[in-house]
């Protein structure tokens, strides 16, 4: 019989390893925002790392803002910090979609 001392670190790496190759189910959905100016933008999300409706609504507004400053649309950026940014759906509703829907983040209401 043979023992091998194996460090704990090495057993989770190998855990781990073996979720993500194994047994990882990407949880993606496409989140697009709707309103008059920014309607049409979208951005992916993975809801196995999302706590919250304002998660999603904040991923997605930071991302349009960092690319709208990046290409130099200060107009718009300010347009876009003025909008109350907000999903209607509930955070349970959003969990049990299906990977083809849309989530919908409005300001016009």
């Amino acid at each position: 019989m043979f023992f091998f001392r194996v460090d704990s670190s090495e057993i989770a790496y190998c855990l781990k390893r073996y979720r993500y190759i194994y047994l990882q189910m990407p949880n993606q959905r496409t989140v697009e925002i709707s309103c008059e100016l920014f309607q049409g933008y979208q951005i992916q999300v993975d809801l196995d790392y999302i706590n919250n409706k304002d998660d999603i609504v904040r991923g997605i507004v930071d991302e349009l803002q960092f690319f709208l400053k990046e290409c130099n649309l200060i107009n718009l950026l300010e347009r876009s910090r003025e909008k109350k940014f907000h999903i209607h759906k509930e955070f349970g509703e959003i969990l049990m979609s299906q990977p083809g829907e849309i989530i919908w983040v409005c300001s016009h209401c």
